[in-house]
């Protein structure tokens, strides 16, 4: 027979669940007055937890959560609108003047003509970049 006290994880043990106490602390506990002293207190503690109230906010978290959030304004930008019309007016003006258009061009030298394909494909490029900037500081707000 054990005639050291029990450790308070396996007095816990014991009153938690009877079937995983070991079948020598259940011996232990039947001659050792202290450790059933011990018991009871853990019993009463496990009962007194076991009673109180559950704690309830009576505050909405919810509500003041969402009073700290900074309100996002999204910004209208006029780019597209104004890249719409242009295309359109360009559109129509290379439609009217087609048979004029493809003079103009077979008279033309190819460095005016690269040039003009150049210029087009810096604008674009300089569009991609505002956006994908604008994409990463989006990406930043929402991390």
């Amino acid at each position: 027979m054990n005639t050291a006290h029990l450790s308070d994880e396996e007095i816990q043990l014991f009153v938690a669940n009877l079937s995983a106490a070991s079948s020598s602390a259940t011996d232990h506990l039947a001659v050792c007055t202290h450790c059933s002293e011990q018991v009871a207190l853990y019993r009463s503690l496990f009962k007194a937890i076991a009673e109180q109230e559950i704690p309830v906010f009576d505050v909405d978290m919810s509500a003041l959560v969402l009073a700290q959030l900074p309100v996002y304004k999204e910004k209208k930008s006029l780019w597209v609108p104004v890249i719409f019309i242009i295309c359109c007016f360009a559109g129509a003006v290379l439609y009217i003047f087609r048979q004029n258009f493809l003079m103009i061009l077979s008279g033309s030298s190819l460095v005016f003509l690269l040039a003009g394909l150049a210029g087009f494909i810096a604008v674009v490029a300089i569009r991609i970049n505002a956006l994908y900037k604008k994409f990463r500081y989006n990406c930043n707000l929402i991390y």
